[in-house]
Order: C-alpha cells, then sequence, then structure tokens
C-alpha cells in the first residue's frame, strides 16, 4: 500500500522500506494430505467435523458450498469416473457459472450411506445433533480447531481444507482430467504435488 502511495505521489516515501516480511509463504502449503496425516485426523474427528472435511477431500468443495451441500445435489453420472457427481451453482462466480458437475468419489459415496444423520431437508453438512451450521464460518472455525488443531503439524494440515481440495484435485488428475477441468472457470487453480 505505501508503495503504491509513493509512486502516486501520496506520500514521500514508504516507511516500511527495508523491513523483514512478517510472514514467509511456505511453499509446500498446498499439497496432497499423506495418508497418515488424513487418517490421524479422521479416526480422531467428531462427526459434524468429519463431514466438511470429507466434502472437501472427497469431492473438491468450498466451506461456502458443504455448509449447503444436499443429497438432491448428488446425482448419477454413468459417464464420470465414479458414477456419481455432485451438481451445484458457485456462489462465488454466480454471474459467470451457471452450474457445476464434479465426481463424488466412491470413499464419499460410502461415506454418506453409512451417514445416520438424515434430515428431511437432505442438507448433509450438519451439527452432531442434526441442527443446520449457523454459518460457513463457524463450522470452518469448528473444523480447524477440533481436527486440525489435534493433527501433526505439517504444511498440509496448517492449510486445512485447501489442501483437502487440492488432495481432490491431484486425484481427479491421476484419473485423466485435463488442467482447464481440474482448475475450471468456477475455481482457482488448485496447486498439486507431481
Amino acid at each position: 500500500m505505501f508503495k503504491q502511495a509513493v509512486k502516486r505521489g501520496k506520500m514521500e516515501r514508504n516507511p516500511c522500506l527495508g523491513m523483514d516480511r512478517a510472514h514467509e509463504a511456505d511453499p509446500d502449503a498446498n499439497r496432497e494430505w499423506y495418508t497418515k496425516e488424513w487418517n490421524f485426523v479422521i479416526e480422531r474427528a467428531q462427526l459434524e467435523v468429519l463431514i466438511p472435511m470429507m466434502a472437501a477431500r472427497h469431492i473438491g468443495l468450498r466451506g461456502q458450498t458443504i455448509v449447503s451441500l444436499n443429497r438432491k445435489q448428488i446425482e448419477d453420472h454413468p459417464e464420470g469416473p465414479t458414477g456419481k457427481a455432485v451438481r451445484y451453482v458457485p456462489r462465488k462466480n454466480r454471474k459467470k457459472v451457471k452450474s457445476v458437475f464434479l465426481p463424488v468419489m466412491q470413499e464419499m459415496q460410502d461415506f454418506l450411506a453409512e451417514l445416520t444423520v438424515r434430515r428431511a431437508d437432505g442438507v448433509i453438512a450438519v451439527r452432531d445433533d442434526g441442527s443446520l451450521w449457523p454459518s460457513e464460518k463457524e463450522m470452518q472455525t469448528r473444523v480447524s480447531h477440533c481436527a486440525i488443531r489435534s493433527a501433526p503439524v505439517t504444511s498440509a494440515t496448517k492449510s486445512r481444507c485447501t489442501a483437502l481440495r487440492v488432495s481432490y484435485a491431484a486425484w481427479w488428475k491421476r484419473n485423466g482430467a485435463s488442467d482447464s477441468e481440474v482448475g475450471g472457470p468456477d475455481r482457482r487453480r488448485l496447486r498439486q504435488d507431481g
């Protein structure tokens, strides 16, 4: 901000020039979760935390989509790699994209088949008592506090659900998806190892 103000003649000099950066980005932050990291968390997570993590890891959804994900959005898709796909309209780019269709990994299909908490309205991401999350922010905070903080601290677990989405993108890429399918017009391109 100060650099731009100096360029525009709004300030004489940048008072922060020469200061050390407060934060250095971790170049390894957006990598797939290792199996041992994922297993550690899923063995300990409460159901209300596990549901959003499963949706991020096995469907590649953002929190804003997970919080309102409905069983009716999961459709048969015989031509897809898993036989099922989720259809949704991303809130982030509602003006640009009508709807998105993403494969639902078999692990998520199995998880949903065994999920005992069912609401009449079909919403999937619910709290342990079956109630809806009051907000996306509260759901994401709960996931961070309950599951991630208990996990071994690694670059992937620190970046939380973003890295879970990277794990989904890597799976999809290994199964033949193109860069444009993985990155798609509805989301930022997710970096992945390999």
